[in-house]
This record gives C-alpha cells, structure tokens and sequence, in this order.
C-alpha cells in the first residue's frame, strides 16, 4: 500500500502537542522548539513558508498552553515571508546555517549551499532580525564540523578566529549565533574521524561568551539551562554565576 505521509496535519500537531502538555506539572516552565526540515520546492503545492504558516497558526490557536518558541527552517526570502512567520505569534525562528566559514559551508553543507547560498542566507537572516527585533533570529551553528576532513581548517586558531569574527557580523546586526556540538554520527559522510579538541570548545566559548556580554546578547527565547542540551551556552554564564558567588 501507499506509504504513510511523514507530513502532519495542523489538526494532528495540536492535539498531540496538547496531549504532550497534559502530562507536564502546571508548574513546570517547558519550552517548545518546532523541527521539521525544509521542503525546497512545494509540498502538495504549498511552499515552505506557507506550509510552516499554517501549523504555527494551528498551533496558536489551538494549544491550551503556550509557551516561549521557536522553530528551526529555512529563512523566507523576502521582508514579506518574515512578517507572515511573525504574524502567526512565534517568538523566535532558528534558520540554522550550521557553518561559519563561506568556504567551508559550500563545501560541508552543499544542498543549503546551492538551494539557498550562503550570501543570501545571511542577507535573509538580518532581514528577519530587522522584522523581529534583536536576539529573535537565532542560527545554529554546528560547532567543531568546521575541522573536519578534507574541507575543514587545520588548526583551532583559524577555527575560532573564522566563527568569532562571523558571530560578531551577525550580533552586529541583530541575529543571536548559538552552537550545537558537533556530534559524529556514525553514517554520516564524516563518519569516522576524531572530534574537535577540548582546546577548540574552551577558547571558542570564552571568545563567545565575551561577544554576547559585549552586545548584550544572553538568554535564548527558546530554551534555558534545564533543556539545552546541545551545547554550552548556559553553562559559561553559570560557571561565571559561581565565580562570583566564591568572590562575593
């Protein structure tokens, strides 16, 4: 028979997120990050934005509890497409470029390299950032992928140096980086080779660190200390947090 649609309904994601949230304490803060890929051409005739559109109206409509949000997709290509994912009442959208280094992110990621480009993407994401304010366009970046064989750089320098100063262009101009560690995965086309060295994680988060403090940049809309689990963010500013309370 016809293999079942891996795309959901609006009607379906409502009641299973409802259902989801039913079981969590009254009390308990959860944050909502929505992921689901990107449909480069058209699905059933609708595009990505409007298909993202119309579940995130569902969903707003139709929770019996809300909570901060985000979701993870491609950034719409015009003012227009980001008012229209505002509109719906998200808080935050993670079009997630994965690697800082143009040179690199054509080479390790070449499907959003030729569906999108990396020049129009960050053009896209500071569009989106003057639509949603400072701090609302959070990109992922996959922190370590870029020392990877063959197209990687060579040494933890380069490597920081490259991220540090994009991080800064895009705190610049109002779009919040955060990282997820690279993970290895077994049958990717990396698979296979050494992660990135513990030097590389500590003057990456340091440097990181010392850019968010310098723009103001903190507290992800979309996650807290509790749920991020992807990365270190939360626990540089605990890590200063207890610095002090030893000084205090």
């Amino acid at each position: 028979g016809e293999a079942a649609s891996i795309h959901r309904n609006p009607e379906e994601i409502v009641e299973v997120l409802n259902e989801a949230y039913s079981e969590i304490k009254p009390r308990a803060h959860r944050h909502l990050i929505i992921s689901g890929g990107t449909i480069t051409s058209s699905y059933k005739g609708v595009s990505d934005l409007e298909y993202y559109a119309s579940r995130l109206e569902a969903i707003a409509k139709g929770m019996r509890r809300w909570y901060p949000a985000g979701i993870q997709m491609g950034p719409p290509p015009t003012r227009e497409g980001w008012q229209r994912i505002k509109d719906t009442g998200i808080g935050s959208v993670q079009p997630n470029l994965e690697i800082m280094d143009k040179e690199k992110f054509e080479k390790i990621c070449p499907g959003k390299s030729k569906n999108v480009g990396y020049d129009d993407w960050i053009r896209r994401m500071i569009v989106g950032a003057e639509v949603f304010g400072p701090g609302r366009i959070i990109p992922n970046f996959v922190a370590g992928v870029e020392l990877s064989k063959p197209y990687g750089f060579t040494s933890v320098e380069e490597a920081v140096e490259s991220d540090l100063k994009g991080f800064e262009f895009l705190m610049q101009n109002g779009v919040f980086p955060r990282m997820a560690i690279w993970l290895n995965e077994g049958r990717s086309k990396l698979a296979g080779q050494p992660p990135a060295p513990m030097e590389y994680y500590i003057k990456l988060g340091k440097g990181y660190k010392e850019l968010r403090d310098r723009y103001g940049f903190h507290d992800l809309l979309c996650t807290c200390r509790g749920c991020s689990v992807q990365d270190a963010l939360y626990d540089w500013d605990y890590a200063e947090k207890v610095e002090k309370e030893k000084q205090a």
